[in-house]
């Protein structure tokens, strides 16, 4: 567990799980065995062995850089002509 993270008192981390900082995890989550979050994740659902997260709310890594990247072409569109 990096630093300035918070965490609920009701969460179970499961081993081996790394924590990035300022990850946030609501009440009542399972992180599963072997898990990584992403720092500033904000986690408010269960998450299976194994599995990497990022973003907020978090979901799976790929999902969540497959978003930013669309974000950023959105954000700046080439200009035409």
């Amino acid at each position: 567990v990096a630093a300035f993270g918070g965490i609920s008192g009701s969460v179970r981390v499961g081993n081996n799980s790394m924590l990035g900082g300022r990850v946030g995890i609501a009440d009542h989550v399972k992180v599963g065995d072997g898990v990584s979050l992403a720092a500033s994740a904000g986690l408010f659902r269960n998450i299976e062995d194994g599995e990497t997260w990022g973003g907020t709310p978090a979901k799976p890594l790929r999902q969540w850089m497959r978003e930013v990247a669309w974000l950023q072409k959105q954000a700046n569109p080439k200009k035409s002509g």
